[in-house]
């Protein structure tokens, strides 16, 4: 999990997006509670219920649906943006 938000982060950053640190936000926010969660199953406590199971259900699918899905838009626009231009120069 850790790899691949880095990653992510890192293309972010890389490719200015505008909406980073929300994004960001979300990957410690899930990470603090897998942290919350491991520590529990350490510790002996029984947490694998249904509240554990819909919290990583709506986490997952508001991440990808939303989060991701905003960054994957603002990625095409901007590769999107750089194919007119470079047509554009090319042609000119």
């Amino acid at each position: 999990m850790g790899v691949h938000f880095k990653a992510e982060e890192k293309r972010m950053k890389v490719k200015n997006y505008p909406a980073f640190d929300e994004h960001k936000n979300e990957h410690e926010d899930l990470a603090s509670r897998v942290s919350i969660y491991h520590k529990e199953l350490n510790e002996g406590k029984n947490i694998l219920n249904v509240e554990l199971l819909s919290f990583f259900n709506k986490w997952l699918q508001n991440h990808i649906a939303i989060s991701d899905k905003k960054y994957s838009s603002y990625l095409n626009r901007i590769f999107s943006l750089k194919s007119i231009k470079k047509e554009f120069t090319q042609n000119n």
